[in-house]
């Protein structure tokens, strides 16, 4: 893939202006280090909990620090309505930037995001046992609560049962040929009430 210098749009409407600020302060910010800032057709079109791929030169904290600045201008620019999660990718990482567009390029029926759903629970009950209580996902894997399509209900909180669940996140989606996006939210099992609520 030869990279050039764009920003692809497929909207028009706030998300859409939202996403021009936001590259618009990046190209500022930046300079000749953006390559490209590549978004899908809307905010709650996510890929790994993320709805816009920068594209850079070098990754590096300054970068970092300031794709941070302008997508906290940006969201507070239109009323902090607009939800913007950016992924960072260098220049030669072509895969990640496929990978994001082609979840726009053949949608994921409700049957195979059911199926991806079941394979990912049944990996958490595999690994953690008696500390997970339950999963719960969205009718649809475009069905986004605050960036995540899937509440994971543990008994405990710990970092390792984070990277289990993010073990099983990966192997799920690899089982299904990477066409499904699985965004997981931990949440203990005294807090499951209020997260839960959304997905029903």
């Amino acid at each position: 893939m030869r990279w050039t210098q764009h920003l692809f749009l497929r909207f028009n409407d706030d998300w859409g202006r939202a996403i021009c600020y936001f590259a618009q302060r990046l190209r500022e910010s930046l300079g000749d280090l953006l390559v490209s800032v590549v978004a899908g057709p809307r905010e709650d079109f996510m890929f790994h909990g993320c709805n816009v791929v920068v594209v850079v030169r070098e990754d590096t904290v300054d970068v970092r620090r300031k794709v941070v600045e302008a997508e906290r201008e940006a969201e507070k620019q239109h009323g902090w309505k607009v939800g913007i999660a950016p992924m960072i990718v260098r220049e030669e990482e072509e895969d990640e930037l496929r990978l994001f567009l082609s979840t726009y390029e053949s949608d994921v029926s409700a049957e195979e995001w059911k199926v991806a759903v079941d394979d990912f629970a049944q990996r958490l009950r595999e690994s953690l046992g008696d500390l997970l209580v339950s999963v719960v996902a969205g009718p649809r894997e475009d069905f986004m609560f605050h960036g995540c399509n899937v509440v994971v209900v543990v008994r405990e909180d710990t970092v390792d049962v984070r990277r289990k669940v993010v073990e099983a996140e990966r192997e799920a989606e690899k089982q299904h040929g990477w066409k499904v996006g699985i965004a997981p939210m931990i949440v203990r099992e005294e807090e499951e009430s209020f997260y839960l609520e959304a997905f029903r």
